[in-house]
Parts: structure tokens; sequence; C-alpha cells
């Protein structure tokens, strides 16, 4: 089975958010996938299945479980379908189909690698919880206060952030806590989504706080939609996003929040590819 390895959101190698992208040729078990998920030990893995052309089923893993829709491996798996599939054309068009939602892909060759952008959608605002709902989630992370200019409110393009706008100790709050999928349950949320708002910053991870993600494209979506709902970036304007800068591993999240849905850019260096004798 081939694998690769590139590297997402960045323009440098050994940055931004890597990823493992395989290539099946037979159906795996959920249970193979995510072992092979964990083996690799990237945040996010992808599984690759043409169905038609130019157009692949796609199922991505964290090392805890499979997710509906998945950013950041949505533009790292076009960039390498393009290395792939496309290589002497500039720019290339996919179609990645996931268990929620298919997501269409543009991708373009540069001098470091690849530009992907895809096309999120729509963002869903949902309901703004009231301070009864709120106050467990801020007391698990330890937060004393939010950016009380902007709302605490879920929004999603895919996978439902639960964006909680901070001043104060941004890099510092913990992303994760033991109760806190039951917390974020009740108030239809999947993940938490920790905004800085004045500093173009987001960060996240799994809910137990054990792992932190270094460049999100299921919430750079969101915040992007987010900061443009509330007057924080102008519609139609990119809106650069960073993540990671604290982990060593600097990543640049390129969204337009357009009438046609919300666009996420990233940059995709490829970096390494194998087999697996599985």
């Amino acid at each position: 089975m081939r694998y690769f390895h590139v590297d997402v959101f960045t323009e440098v190698p050994l940055s931004g958010n890597g990823l493992t992208i395989f290539f099946p040729d037979t159906e795996l078990s959920y249970d193979r996938m995510l072992r092979l998920t964990q083996e690799m030990k990237q945040f996010e893995s992808i599984f690759l299945r043409q169905y038609a052309d130019d157009a692949f089923d796609a199922r991505a893993f964290t090392v805890e479980e499979e997710l509906a829709f998945a950013g950041h491996p949505s533009l790292g798996a076009a960039a390498q379908l393009h290395a792939l599939y496309k290589e002497g054309a500039g720019e290339a068009r996919w179609m990645l189909r996931f268990s929620s939602k298919t997501i269409p892909v543009v991708t373009h060759r540069t001098a470091f690698g690849f530009t992907a952008e895809m096309n999120q959608g729509a963002a869903l605002f949902g309901e703004r919880p009231g301070p009864a709902a709120v106050q467990p989630i801020l007391d698990a992370l330890g937060i004393d206060g939010v950016d009380d200019r902007y709302p605490v409110q879920v929004v999603s393009t895919g996978l439902r952030y639960l964006l909680v706008p901070l001043r104060e100790r941004f890099v510092e709050t913990p992303i994760g806590a033991r109760n806190l999928s039951g917390l974020l349950e009740a108030v239809g949320a999947q993940f938490i989504g920790l905004v800085d708002v004045d500093g173009r910053s987001i960060r996240t991870g799994d809910n137990e706080g054990r792992v932190e993600d270094i460049a999100t494209g299921s919430l750079a979506g969101p915040a992007g939609a987010y900061f443009v709902r509330y007057g924080a970036a102008a519609a139609g304007s990119e809106i650069d996003i960073v993540q990671g800068v604290h982990l060593g591993r600097e990543s640049h999240l390129y969204v337009t929040v357009r009438d046609e849905g919300v666009f996420v850019r990233g940059g995709v260096v490829p970096l390494a590819a194998g087999r697996m004798h599985v």
C-alpha cells in the first residue's frame, strides 16, 4: 500500500501540520485505518479510493476516531493527487467525498510544492449558549473571562466548534479537559475553538487535552466566518489566520468568506513517500 507524507498550511518543509495519505488497494476496516493512523503518529491521516475521474472517497482519522470532515487532510490529499495524476498541469480540480459532505478542492503547482483551496460551503451559526451552559466549560478549561466584545457561539462548516474568544492567556489556556466532551455536547458542539480575534489566531485539539492540533482547516473556516459576521474582517478579503507558533510549527491558514461559501487555502509541501507492508 502506497503512502505519502506532506506538510500542510506551510511553504517550508518540516513546518505546518503533517499528514499521512494512504492509497489502499482494497477496502480497509475502521480498526485498521485507526491503527495505521496511530502508527504514523500524525494528528490526522487520510485514506483515498478513486470512484470517478478526479473524484475520491476520503476517510480522515485522528489517533482517536474517524472525522466526518477534515480540513488539512483535504488540502494535503488534493496536493498529493496533483503530484501523482496531473504532473504537467499548473492547476487541477478535485472532489473529495467524506461521509458528511463532498469538498471541491483546487490545487496549483508552486516553487515549494502546491497551494490548495477548498470551498467548505456556508458557515452554520448555532445558538449562543447562555451563561449557565458556558460557565462549566470555562471552569473546566480554567478560563477566568472571555473577550466580551464577541459572543461564545457554535459555528460549523462541517465540524461543530464552540468558539471561545479570549483576550488574555490565549496560549496558556488548556485546549481540553477530562469532561469536556460531555459539556460541549450539551451546547451542540463537538470541539472547542479558542480564538484570539485581534491576533487572528486559533487553537484546538482533542477534547481530553492530550494533543494540540498544529493547523486546523475545519476550525479556520468557522473562525473566518465568525470574524466577518462580527466585524473583525471584511467579506471577500483574505484573512491570514495563524496557528501552531507556540508549538514550533508556524502555520498560516488563509480564509475568504464569499457568497459562494467559506474558502480555506494553504501551502502544501511534499515530504516523503513509502510503502506499508501490511
